[in-house]
């Protein structure tokens, strides 16, 4: 009995040492991948480093937002290191400030070289609050945001006039009637309206927009589901401006300096010199 069980512990020593031999040799193997891990990350980190950010950064701007704003923001200058910049953080950042802005394409193809793509909002309408202090400059893009953009560029822009003072502020998104005027003035600047041509909106009334045509007659325009988006909606705007169009085009009303398009009195029909009057 004594010699079988110093066979036995002699077995469980050898298994021991081998256990942790085994442990030892995996713990080397570790420790020798994670050091040539860190050489490569910085040789790479290295290799990232601006040398000649002239040559290295290519920043594509749009119209109004100058190519140092973007340099300044992302602090592209010599001796950077490019894989230590964060450049999602900094991005976002930079969009939630600047309304201005729709996105930023960032683009790195090599290690020490990175492409910044920048989309500016386009306006489409001028937005001015009431009162005499509302800003000039603001204006609106197709998707209802609002943004500062210099007034020189837009004075040919359609106008949509809020009710109350700072509805819109930049940064904000239109809403409500306003939204629905941007609506109205897109679809309005179809060829097949071109008769009409809006040049402004005021939407002081809950129930429909007060529109000023380009031969100085006023419109007042309602259709289904004003606030939605919806596909009806779209299609009875179109039916309504079609409408209005044909009547202004036929000449049987000549000389008339406002119009009903809400669908008041026969639903369809538009009136000349409006009976119920602006309000």
């Amino acid at each position: 009995m004594k010699k079988i069980t110093t066979q036995n512990k002699g077995k469980g020593r050898a298994i021991a040492l081998v256990a942790a031999a085994a442990v030892a040799v995996v713990a080397l193997v570790i420790c020798g991948a994670a050091m040539a891990f860190n050489r490569l990350v910085a040789v790479y980190e290295r290799q990232c480093c601006l040398t000649d950010a002239g040559e290295q950064v290519e920043i594509i701007t749009g119209k109004i937002l100058p190519t140092r704003l973007f340099i300044n923001h992302f602090n592209l200058t010599n001796g950077v290191n490019l894989a230590q910049l964060p450049f999602a953080e900094l991005r976002e950042r930079l969009i939630r400030d600047m309304p201005n802005l729709r996105d930023i394409k960032i683009v790195r193809t090599v290690p020490n070289r990175v492409r910044i793509e920048i989309s500016e909002r386009i306006p489409v309408v001028r937005v001015i609050g009431a009162g005499a202090n509302a800003n000039p400059n603001y204006t609106a893009d197709s998707e209802g945001k609002v943004f500062w953009y210099p007034r020189r560029d837009t004075t040919l822009l359609p106008i949509i006039r809020e009710v109350k003072k700072n509805t819109s502020t930049a940064g904000a998104s239109l809403s409500g009637m306003s939204m629905a005027a941007l609506r109205l003035l897109e679809a309005a600047s179809d060829p097949e309206f071109a008769a009409l041509k809006i040049q402004e909106v005021d939407t002081f009334k809950q129930d429909y927009l007060f529109a000023t045509l380009g031969d100085s007659s006023r419109a007042k325009i309602a259709w289904e589901d004003m606030e939605s988006n919806t596909k009806a909606s779209r299609e009875s705007l179109h039916r309504q401006l079609k409408r209005l169009s044909q009547a202004m085009k036929s000449n049987v009303a000549a000389g008339t300096k406002l119009w009903n398009a809400t669908d008041y009195g026969v639903p369809g029909r538009i009136y000349a010199n409006d009976p119920t009057k602006a309000e």
